[in-house]
């Protein structure tokens, strides 16, 4: 998409895979299906959704995906969707399958959940699992935008104004940019400021950097980033300090990085000093972002508190949720600790005994032990010259 020189990169459309713990958000109807389903029929499609639902919290991504299978099978469109993820993300069998991800987001839009409509056209646009369709990519996302989704009016502008899948129509397009960029869609602002800049000439070059020596951040912003897409590595710099500092935009060390590098790399010399002064920054933001992507380590439980920690060290914006994760997980981890404990203590003691003779015992073996602590300590400290010997 785009044409070389300073023209629109696919960049513009920044189309993030939607996690199953957003889908509520997203939701118009919890069950929205094509045809009449019978009540029987919807009833069980729910109820396996629901199972589905509480073995992916329980990371059992093997029993949620067939239960969300089934649920898709019985018309349900979250389950369609959340099967999607589940192929896409490749969390059974550790290979995404992407053309069956994109089939089961195509059966989920068919049912009307919008966010499995935006998936789709994600994949279309991108030819995931599938050849580029942007007549399908460009239905998708004015769907998932008429519900809701800003990522998808952002999607849809793009695809208006450059007359991909359809006819162009600008106005449509700009009106649509500004929407998604009051919902908080960073790439529809940046998309809105391109798209009121005009036409990249010599002139407006000169004019963001002389902005940009003022100080004048906003302006320089919006007629610097369609040279910085082209290459211009003054460009570029200005755009990478403006993201490294804040100024004008939210700040955004790995948005600074990816900016800083490509001047640096034609030999900008303040771009290569720059990206040394913020190297520690960059790390950071790169931590903060892998994890909110993947994930603290799972394969122990110290390895994800060390992770969450870190995380939260940091400064990381989930921090609250991933707190709440490792407790819970904790919890569980000790309860099932206990329950093994008291397991190995029946075994060895209570054979043959009912609830309550174990249990008697069991007060009586604590007290004589306390017992034999009590007088120890007292003899060791020369307040008796005797202690209570006792094999409990």
């Amino acid at each position: 998409m785009g044409t070389p020189g300073f023209g629109y990169s696919s960049n513009r459309i920044r189309l993030k895979e939607l996690p199953m713990y957003r889908l509520t958000l997203l939701v118009i109807s919890a069950l929205m299906t094509v045809g009449f389903v019978y009540p029987a029929q919807a009833q069980s499609a729910e109820q396996s959704y629901n199972q589905g639902a509480r073995a992916y919290r329980a990371q059992d991504m093997t029993t949620a995906r067939d239960h969300f299978r089934r649920a898709c099978d019985l018309g349900h469109g979250r389950g369609c969707y959340n099967y999607g993820v589940i192929s896409y993300q490749g969390l059974v069998g550790g290979e995404p399958d992407l053309e069956h991800a994109r089939w089961l987001y195509d059966k989920a839009c068919q049912f009307d959940h919008v966010a499995g409509c935006f998936n789709l056209a994600r994949m279309a646009f991108n030819g995931q699992g599938g050849a580029v369709d942007f007549a399908v990519a460009r239905t998708g996302f004015e769907a998932s935008c008429n519900a809701g989704i800003a990522n998808g009016c952002n999607g849809f502008a793009v695809m208006l104004e450059q007359a991909q899948g359809g006819p162009a129509d600008k106005p449509r397009a700009r009106s649509l940019y500004q929407q998604a960029c009051n919902a908080g869609e960073a790439p529809a602002c940046e998309n809105l400021a391109k798209f009121d800049a005009g036409p990249v000439t010599a002139e407006s070059l000169r004019a963001g950097l002389e902005a940009f020596d003022a100080d004048r951040f906003g302006e320089a912003m919006r007629l610097l980033r369609p040279h910085a897409e082209g290459g211009e590595s003054a460009a570029q710099y200005a755009v990478g300090f403006m993201y490294a500092y804040g100024q004008s935009v939210s700040r955004d060390y790995l948005a600074a990085a990816d900016w800083l590098t490509r001047s640096a790399e034609q030999g900008y010399e303040h771009a290569q000093d720059l990206i040394v002064l913020i190297t520690p920054n960059i790390a950071q933001a790169r931590y903060i972002d892998h994890i909110d992507r993947y994930g603290p380590d799972a394969s122990s439980l110290q390895s994800f508190s060390f992770d969450v920690a870190q995380y939260c060290t940091l400064r990381g914006p989930n921090c609250t949720a991933l707190r709440a994760r490792e407790n819970q997980w904790r919890r569980d981890h000790n309860a099932r600790a206990e329950a093994a404990n008291m397991a190995r203590i029946w075994s060895l003691y209570g054979s043959g005994q009912n609830d309550e003779q174990f249990w008697s015992q069991a007060r009586a073996r604590s007290e004589c032990l306390r017992r034999v602590a009590r007088s120890t300590e007292a003899q060791t400290r020369g307040r008796q010259q005797w202690r209570y010997v006792n094999n409990c």
